[in-house]
C-alpha cells in the first residue's frame, strides 16, 4: 500500500499505470476506500493510494541477509558495514 497527499497525486497515478503495464494489478483508492479496507489507517490528509492486493511483503533485514548467504554460496564478494558513497 502507497499513500500520497495532493502534490504526489499525478506521480502516484503514473506509478500505478507502470506497475499495471508490467503485469502488477495496482488500484488506486480513495481515502474512504483506504479507510474501508484498512480501519486502522490514518488518512485524513491522503487524497489516493495505491493498492495491489496479490504483492508481499518482504524483512528487509532478513532479505538483505538471504543475498548476502546467496552470493558467498556463488563466491561473489558482499561487503557489509560499508560506507555507500553517492556517485
Amino acid at each position: 500500500m502507497g499513500l500520497a497527499g495532493p502534490a504526489q497525486v499525478a506521480r502516484i497515478e503514473e506509478a500505478v499505470h507502470l506497475q499495471n503495464e508490467t503485469g502488477a494489478h495496482s488500484q488506486l483508492l480513495s481515502s474512504q476506500e483506504l479507510k474501508e479496507l484498512e480501519p486502522r489507517i490514518f488518512a485524513d490528509d491522503v487524497r489516493i493510494g495505491i493498492y495491489e492486493p496479490t504483492s508481499g511483503y518482504a524483512d528487509p533485514v532478513k532479505t538483505t541477509n538471504a543475498f548476502a548467504r546467496r552470493r558467498r554460496r556463488m563466491a561473489r564478494k558482499f561487503s557489509q558495514e560499508c560506507k555507500l558513497i553517492e556517485s
